[in-house]
């Protein structure tokens, strides 16, 4: 055999291994980025995160939240379940979409910030929110916003994006979209009124 045509054949041997070798690297680096970018990223101190839609559960009260447009937030005496664990929210009154979050154990009950982002909504073109809420080690958390009037119902990209101090806790992006893009996501809620 030629010794030039084995050195080749080497060569070519030589580069496929490398190539592989690159791209299972890059497979690798985007397997383990596809949670930031499927829209949820978790802090180190986060053990457990869902987001979903939420059929407006009954406030049993309110909390002031000056930094919101109506000032408050609800109060509520359970945890909702998810109608749908997603990040496609329809534009629906009376639909809810949020996060369930635990932090991991042994890290308390530390206060958070949670600011909300939004296309303009209402009169004001308001485009971010903010509000008090907590996780804890000791079980789940729950944070959403409740579609409750018309002029909430705007379209696009919402972000929820929760601080302990400066050090992010969570951010989940959701895509807000019109009713008739996911039908039996708009009528999940109301097939549930219908049946209770």
């Amino acid at each position: 055999m030629n010794p030039e045509a084995r050195s080749g054949r080497q060569t070519a041997a030589g580069f496929y291994l490398c190539t592989m070798r690159h791209l299972i690297a890059v497979l690798l680096l985007v397997t383990l980025a596809l949670p930031a970018r499927a829209g949820i990223t978790r802090g180190a101190d986060v053990l457990a995160l869902t987001a979903g839609v939420i059929c407006a559960p009954e406030a049993t009260g309110f909390r002031d939240a000056p930094d919101t447009i109506l000032g408050r937030t609800h109060i509520l005496d359970r945890m909702p379940a998810f109608a749908a664990e997603t990040l496609t929210v329809p534009a629906v009154l009376g639909v809810g979409f949020g996060v369930r979050v635990q932090a991991a154990e042994g890290m308390g009950t530390d206060p958070l910030i949670v600011t909300l982002t939004h296309p303009p909504m209402g009169e004001a073109g308001v485009q971010r929110q903010s509000f008090d809420s907590t996780i804890s080690g000791q079980g789940p958390n729950i944070v959403f916003y409740q579609f409750d009037y018309p002029y909430e119902l705007v379209t696009g990209q919402w972000t929820f994006e929760a601080r302990r101090g400066g050090d992010l806790a969570y951010r989940v992006v959701f895509d807000v979209v019109p009713p008739q893009a996911v039908p039996e996501l708009a009528a999940l809620c109301r097939d549930r009124d219908l049946m209770s």
